[in-house]
């Protein structure tokens, strides 16, 4: 059980690093995303880009940050679902929800939500 005090001390730093991440605008390209993770999984947590543990921040830090800005996106469109007049748990906004998310052009984003009918 030696080893648990470095794992929690890099899961906390890790998180410190997730929130940070999560802090950067949506409209950030997918290099700037993979520059700032791969940065916080080196230089932040020690890791060496030639080992494992390196790989498995990226990938994990990589798979938060694309949850994080679906549930942005998603809670971004519920917002404008909302706006337009649309009581959230009725079938019309759960439509404008789905159809928002469908549209190509980033709809959280550009205010291209239509509401249902």
């Amino acid at each position: 059980m030696e080893n648990w005090r470095p794992r929690v001390s890099a899961l906390i730093v890790g998180a410190a690093a997730i929130v940070l991440l999560a802090s950067v605008p949506t409209s950030a390209r997918a290099a700037e995303d993979t520059t700032r993770i791969g940065h916080a999984c080196a230089a932040v947590m020690g890791l060496d880009p030639s080992e494992e543990p390196y790989e498995d921040c990226v990938r994990s830090l990589d798979k938060t940050l694309s949850r994080l800005k679906r549930l942005e996106l998603t809670n971004s469109n519920r917002s404008q679902c909302a706006q337009k007049g649309l009581n959230p748990g009725t079938a019309a906004f759960d439509t404008c929800v789905v159809k928002a998310e469908q549209l190509p052009s980033g709809p959280g984003r550009d205010g291209a939500v239509v509401p249902a009918r």
